[in-house]
């Protein structure tokens, strides 16, 4: 099929399909633009995770938490958010609480149409937070027989103050298309561990290891480029750095496909790497949650904007300045990972 865009409302939330022969994008414009589907056609499978509560309109219900978290939590669908100013955990900025994860993921954001044709579409989406000075600006654009999403962001400053912030994405993979055995193809130096410890943390607390392999912290030796067996619950928190190049790659060798991303470095130099393996006993996971998402970050530290000012991973933006960036998502056909993704989205394979 050529390319589409469907305007539509999803449990009340507006939302815009953007569509070719490969890949349909679905966007919560009312619920801060997060990408809620990102389905690859050929094997119409989605790759992202859904909540088991599914969507909330952010207009619904009454707000009863007490913390910014919780609020977040009870608003999340899955998918995939933008998270900025902060990353992570709540903190306090300039006189203000930044709340956890940031504002743009809990704001409406304004749609435009500015591309509809049978071989190109494309739509701005633009917001201006309420806490901090910021408008982002996000265009989405598929093209005709392309499998690949197309990404151009601009970030302004219009405030008369520097201003500081970590930007990152967090599109949240699931089932069917996460898995066990699946393949992280990563260029990573490093990774290191969080100060999180439950029943089923894999890791020991804040330690560096040279990706992807580490030492449990029963002392066996582990590899974090392939998911385990499910039998075997696990939830941890990483950052991996010292990136050769900005993208990764997670194939599912099962299924034949793959999912990837490709960003600038330079930008994002930093990866999130979440995975809650149905080892999170209580409040929000229940033990009952399968996710993992891989994060491309300015900054990190994931108790948010204040600390990764303190460590020195935190970006700036001069008064009246700009920051635009481009990325690229996209699905490829594969059943034992990529070796290079570059940065017009081409796969580079692995030797069978």
């Amino acid at each position: 099929m050529s390319c589409r865009i469907n305007e539509t409302t999803i449990e009340e939330v507006k939302a815009v399909i953007l569509e070719n022969d490969h890949l349909k994008i679905t966007v919560l414009v009312s619920k801060g633009a997060d990408i809620y589907e990102f389905i690859y056609k050929p094997k119409n499978i989605d790759v992202l995770w859904k909540a088991p509560w599914g969507i909330k309109n952010p207009r619904g219900g009454i707000a009863t938490a007490e913390n910014s978290q919780v609020a977040w939590m009870e608003h999340y669908e899955g998918g995939w958010q933008e998270i900025f100013p902060s990353g992570g955990g709540p903190c306090q900025y300039k006189g203000v609480e930044m709340n956890f994860h940031g504002e743009l993921s809990t704001l409406p954001w304004k749609y435009k149409i500015t591309a509809n044709s049978e071989k190109e579409i494309s739509v701005l989406f633009t917001v201006t937070t309420f806490r901090s000075p910021f408008t982002v600006e996000r265009v989405l654009t598929l093209k005709e027989n392309d499998p690949r999403l197309y990404i151009h962001e601009k970030v302004t400053n219009h405030s008369e103050e520097e201003m500081d912030y970590s930007w990152g994405h967090h599109p949240a993979l699931g089932a069917p298309f996460l898995d066990e055995g699946v393949i992280l193809d990563v260029p990573a130096e490093w990774f290191e561990s969080q100060n999180r410890e439950n029943e089923s943390t894999r890791l020991p607390q804040k330690t560096r290891f040279q990706w992807p392999q580490a030492q449990s912290r029963s002392g066996e030796t582990i590899d974090l480029s392939v998911l385990p067996s499910k039998q075997n619950r696990s939830a941890d928190l990483a950052f991996l750095g010292g990136l050769e190049e900005g993208w990764y790659g997670v194939t599912n060798p099962k299924l034949g496909f793959g999912f990837g991303m490709v960003w600038p470095k330079g930008i994002f130099p930093y990866l999130w790497f979440w995975q809650e393996l149905r080892g999170s006993s209580g409040y929000p996971w229940y033990s009952s949650n399968y996710v993992m998402a891989l994060e491309p970050f300015t900054s990190y530290d994931e108790s948010g904007l204040a600390h990764c000012v303190e460590n020195g991973t935190a970006r700036k933006l001069a008064p009246g300045e700009s920051i635009e960036v481009d990325l690229i998502a996209l699905c490829f056909e594969s059943s034992n990972g990529v070796k290079r993704i570059d940065h017009k989205g081409d796969i580079t394979p692995k030797d069978n």
